[in-house]
Order: C-alpha cells, then sequence, then structure tokens
C-alpha cells in the first residue's frame, strides 16, 4: 500500500482516482502481479467478444482470438488481422507495446514448439537436467516405468525397510520434481509418480528403489513429448477414458483411480490419485 499525505487530496480526480510518482519501483512486491493483472484484464474484457475463461483466468478467449496472459508477458493467437485489431486495442490503455511472431517458447520446465497444426510440448530439458542431477545412482535402463509389484508394500515391510535422514530428503525432493513433469507433459509416468508420492513420510527402500527404476526409464526415454493437434476444428471429438482399482495398497488399503482425456489428438487432461475407502470411513463415522 502506498500512503498519502491528507495534502495531496487537492490533486485527486473526479472519479477518485490520483496519479503518483513513486521513488520506488513496486515490480518486486507481491501485489504487483495481482495489480497489473487486473488492470490488463479490465482492458482486455473490452475488446468485442473476449471473455475469461472460467477454468483458468490467465486465459482469454472470443470465437478468433486467445490469448495466455504470465505476469508481463501475453501469448496471443488468431489471424494477424485479429491479433493487430487485438493490440491497437491494448496499446490505447498501454502505450507501445513489443511483439513478436514466435512459432516456440520455454515456459516453466516446458518447451512448447508450434510445428503447422500440431503443437509439441516437451520437457527434454528438465528431465535431463534431472537425470544429469542423479547419474550416479541410475545404474540401468528399463522399457516400462515400474514392474507389476508396483503397490506390492506391506506393514512389515515399512517397519524393516527404513531408510535414513539424506536418503529420505533425496527421494522427497526428486519424487516432487517428476510430479511436477508428469503433470504437466509425462503422462506416461503419472501412476508411478503418484504412488511414490504416497510414500514421502513413510518410505522405505522398496520404495527407493522403485523411485530408481523409474529413473532409469526416464534414462531410456528422456525425450518422449506430448501432441495436440486438431484434423478437423469443425468436428471436435471429445473422449474421456477412466479406470479404477479398489484397495490395492496392501498397507492402507487405498485404491486409485485414473483419467485421460483428449480433444481432437492428444491427451488435454491426465489424472491419478489414490483413495481411502470413502464408504467405509463413512460407515464408521455413523457408528
Amino acid at each position: 500500500m502506498i500512503k498519502l499525505k491528507p495534502e495531496w487530496a487537492k490533486f485527486v480526480r473526479q472519479n477518485g482516482e490520483l496519479i503518483v510518482k513513486i521513488k520506488k519501483s513496486i515490480y518486486g512486491l507481491k501485489e504487483s502481479g495481482r495489480l497489473w493483472y487486473e488492470e490488463f484484464m479490465r482492458r482486455a474484457v473490452q475488446y468485442p467478444g473476449i471473455k475469461i475463461n472460467k477454468m483458468d483466468p490467465c486465459f482469454i478467449n472470443s470465437e478468433t482470438l486467445s490469448a495466455c496472459v504470465y505476469v508481463d508477458d501475453t501469448l496471443v493467437s488468431g489471424s494477424i488481422e485479429e491479433i493487430e485489431a487485438f493490440k491497437v486495442h491494448m496499446e490505447e490503455a498501454f502505450g507501445k507495446l513489443t511483439c513478436s511472431e514466435i512459432d516456440e517458447f520455454s515456459y516453466l520446465g516446458m518447451h512448447v514448439k508450434i510445428i503447422e497444426k500440431r503443437v509439441e510440448l516437451r520437457s527434454d530439458a528438465y528431465v535431463n537436467k534431472l537425470l544429469s542431477d542423479n547419474k550416479a545412482i541410475i545404474t540401468k535402463q528399463y522399457d516400462t516405468p515400474c514392474d507389476k509389484e508396483l503397490f506390492a508394500s506391506t506393514k512389515e515391510e515399512n517397519k524393516v525397510n527404513q531408510i535414513n535422514k539424506k536418503t529420505k530428503e533425496w527421494y522427497h525432493s526428486t519424487v516432487a520434481c517428476l510430479l511436477y513433469v508428469a503433470m504437466r507433459v509425462r503422462v506416461d509416468i503419472l501412476l508411478v509418480v503418484v504412488f511414490l508420492a504416497t510414500k514421502v513420510h513413510n518410505t522405505t527402500r522398496v520404495d527407493v528403489a522403485k523411485l530408481k527404476r523409474l529413473l532409469g526409464y526416464l534414462q531410456r526415454y528422456p525425450d518422449r513429448f506430448m501432441v495436440l493437434k486438431v484434423d478437423d476444428p469443425d468436428s471436435l471429438v471429445l473422449r474421456c477414458y477412466a479406470d479404477a482399482s479398489y484397495a490395492i495398497y496392501e498397507d492402507s488399503r487405498k485404491s486409485q483411480t485414473g483419467i485421460f482425456v483428449t480433444l481432437g489428438v492428444g491427451c488435454i487432461i491426465g489424472r491419478n490419485k489414490s483413495w481411502l475407502r470413502l464408504v467405509q470411513q463413512k460407515l464408521k463415522s455413523r457408528l
């Protein structure tokens, strides 16, 4: 907040606004991002047809134009004429804007590349950095991220196979890094990573071995990526695949669910989650 002196009241406009020149930049303040977002969106939605997406407030679109806002950068897609008109509209409020045409860019560990009518989502650099940090422990490469014994873990094993603090810290940080990339690009490892994430508070040697196997799989396939493509924009097909298993965690009797959603060609949503036996919990609460 900027504290205003009482004698500045005479400079307040009729609409209640007051323009001041500050001595220190507010760019680094935690409030600045939110204030900029609100100011940007206030102007953007005045463009004909533009609305803020209900699922992602940083995404705005109309029938002919789409824009994704990240801090002070905006990625706009549409026809050249439509983009130019939107640019002029925004410049009326913010002055001259620096614009460039791109077909690929990096964003939070991901690399997005637009090739003709398809989009590639890659995480090669992120995965290779993770593999480089763990090259000393990767002794073998694998064709699959796990084996059929992924969920095999008993309470007796958990008591016997405890690990030291240093290994537990490594396990925790590595799983967190893998979860980040699995939720965005590498859906092929999502199931294994979600399982390993349930073990961060009670990690055993068996869990560490499963994590090392997963790293071995990534070592073999570090550059797998996702593709988004629509063959016919006038005939979009949304497909959803879901599956569930009951009480497959031997130590906790949790269940596992997964969902995979495609629009055109490529996954747009991939989720995996473990669940407690909710029915049993509800019954106990009633007794």
